[in-house]
């Protein structure tokens, strides 16, 4: 902004920000240009709850350090002015000084070396409870003989997941159980089962041939799969893979079986949502009878949904999931349910609804016999 007075003139563009050509009398002549940030401060007497989430591990010591950054400003001490909300015709607007911040005075502005030199440091150190397992992992390396490299746990079958580099394998320990050799990396997967409902795994073969035997063995194990899909270019050797916690064991079975043919996997989050464990899955019924995937324009990625058709009727099926979700990201309109996971901006999707009921599955042949749509959805993130 330009110094002008007491305030300053801000230069704020037009919405859309396309072509902006600005009236020449009111254009100002460059004086005291002075760098200006856009602030939102907590008013007195408010409070404010700053929530962060942190993944602690048991190898972690005791305590949290956590450390606040933040700045008094005072409209008598530091230059602060205000902006009338809204849209302005011309793209040059007078941000007036302020002496009493409050609601509803406008957009506030203070120069930005205010900010940078003026700020103040608030830390404390708090104590940190994290639940240990009760298996040791220096017992599970020494039963395990893999004593060095990265580790994970298995918080559901409470078991010690020893990845050994120089055998490429990855070995479970669970006390009072046997211990099983996976081929190569899962600690990954194993993690991202932790609090995910299910994970992909892109699965490359050597030769097309060799992808066509390994996804004949997924679905004769009732592992979902199929070909990798980019933006309608489908791959010959790559195959995607769902897993869950049901069918973890069947997966490494098949792996063990196809162990020439494997490549390499890389693991991507489907769910980032902390959906509850068995939520994002057919119920009451449900069967499957078309899927997709969308790709938004102008974003990465893309939205994956399967639409499953069931006996019940919405309100029966959505009694069944109100067990399993909980109300907490449920919204209803007439016989619409919506669950979101988070509430905002979600990363997983499940919805109930009529079969009348409109969707990216109107191609599909739904049965006669079908009385409600279920459809889960996972988006980009």
């Amino acid at each position: 902004g330009n110094r002008q007075g007491a305030g300053f003139l801000i230069y704020r563009p037009r919405r859309p920000p396309q072509q902006i050509v600005a009236p020449r009398r009111r254009t100002p002549t460059p004086t005291t240009r002075i760098a200006l940030a856009a602030i939102e401060p907590l008013l007195p007497g408010k409070r404010e709850q700053l929530s962060y989430r942190v993944l602690g591990e048991y190898r972690h010591k005791g305590t949290i350090s956590v450390r606040l950054t933040y700045v008094l400003l005072d409209p008598k001490q530091h230059p602060i002015c205000a902006t009338p909300r809204g849209l302005m015709r011309t793209g040059f607007v007078l941000c007036e000084p302020v002496q009493v911040i409050k609601a509803g005075v406008g957009r506030l502005y203070t120069e930005r070396d205010v900010l940078e030199r003026g700020h103040r440091t608030l830390q404390r150190v708090v104590p940190l409870r994290v639940k240990r397992p009760n298996y040791h992992l220096d017992r599970a390396r020494l039963r395990g003989g893999v004593a060095t490299g990265p580790v994970a746990y298995d918080q559901v079958r409470k078991r010690w997941i020893l990845f050994d580099a120089k055998r490429s394998r990855s070995v479970t320990v669970a006390p009072n159980f046997p211990t099983t050799d996976l081929p190569g990396n899962w600690l990954a997967l194993f993690t991202n089962l932790n609090s995910q409902h299910e994970v992909f795994l892109r699965w490359t073969a050597h030769t097309p041939q060799r992808a066509a035997a390994i996804l004949q063995a997924l679905r004769k194990a009732s592992i979902r799969a199929e070909y990798f899909r980019h933006k309608g270019h489908r791959s010959d050797r790559t195959l995607t893979v769902v897993v869950t916690r049901r069918t973890i064991d069947l997966l490494a079975r098949v792996v063990r079986e196809q162990r020439s043919a494997l490549v390499g996997w890389s693991i991507a989050v489907v769910s980032m949502a902390k959906a509850p464990v068995g939520c994002l899955e057919p119920l009451g019924g449900a069967k499957r009878f078309c899927d997709g995937r969308v790709y938004p324009q102008g974003q990465l990625g893309h939205i994956t949904w399967f639409a499953y058709h069931s006996p019940l009727t919405p309100a029966q099926l959505a009694a069944r999931y109100l067990k399993a979700c909980g109300r907490t990201n449920l919204e209803q309109q007439g016989t619409s349910y919506v669950w979101r996971f988070p509430v905002t901006r979600p990363t997983a999707v499940l919805s109930i609804g009529p079969t009348a009921e409109r969707g990216p599955w109107y191609r599909c042949k739904l049965p006669a016999s079908a009385r409600s749509i279920l459809s889960i959805s996972h988006f980009p993130h």
